[in-house]
């Protein structure tokens, strides 16, 4: 049904530039985020060593300051296997830099920018947004259900998209413990959060 997404988003070329600092990926070109100062980390176009040809996204928090809360964020993410989260590969860690590899994806706002490039829009367009918010929604239901974690910075530049055009949910520095006196429709609460995002001048609610 939505074949015609897939490969839509991102760069097709390998990550160039300067070694990544992982053993096992290379770090290439960056990426701009959208609400850059918002964002934990910088987003590079990287490659994976021990399989050559194959893109990934590689993750990079430079600053020494922030490195603790990065690395915290690393760890969360290595234990937080779901289809609807960013799939971890890599990670390194050295002098204050931290760096995490993970499947090839682009930042929402920009994958929907494509769409509008190429003229997805009307009923396939918001099948598609339908589609990519219920998968949101599936990762904010384990993490509130399955792992007891609320995600606390939810908003459009903490979705990525991969090449095949599946949502994922990153921006996972503020996860805490949930609530055990919380609502259960919490996790559909935060999904409006998403649905909102997509229509605001700069993507945050």
């Amino acid at each position: 049904m939505f074949s015609f997404f897939k490969g839509s988003s991102g760069p097709s070329g390998p990550g160039g530039g300067a070694p990544g600092t992982g053993l096992g990926f290379d770090a290439g070109s960056e990426r701009r985020l959208p609400n850059q100062d918002k964002h934990l980390f910088r987003l590079h176009e990287g490659t994976l060593r021990d399989r050559p040809g194959t893109r990934c996204s590689v993750f990079v928090c430079a600053d020494p300051d922030l490195s603790p809360a990065a690395s915290a964020a690393v760890k969360r993410m290595k234990t937080l296997r779901h289809p609807s989260v960013l799939t971890y590969l890599d990670s390194s860690e050295s002098g204050g830099r931290v760096s995490v590899a993970t499947e090839e994806v682009t930042p929402l706002s920009a994958h929907l920018d494509e769409l509008d490039a190429q003229g997805v829009r009307g009923a396939p367009r918001d099948q598609y947004l339908a589609w990519g918010l219920f998968q949101v929604l599936r990762g904010l239901s384990f993490l509130n259900n399955d792992a007891k974690l609320r995600h606390n910075s939810l908003h459009g530049d903490a979705v990525f998209v991969t090449r095949a055009g599946d949502w994922k949910l990153f921006a996972l520095d503020r996860v805490t413990p949930a609530d055990p006196d919380s609502h259960p429709a919490a996790p559909r609460l935060q999904a409006l959060q998403v649905a909102k995002a997509l229509g605001s001048p700069n993507g945050m609610v």
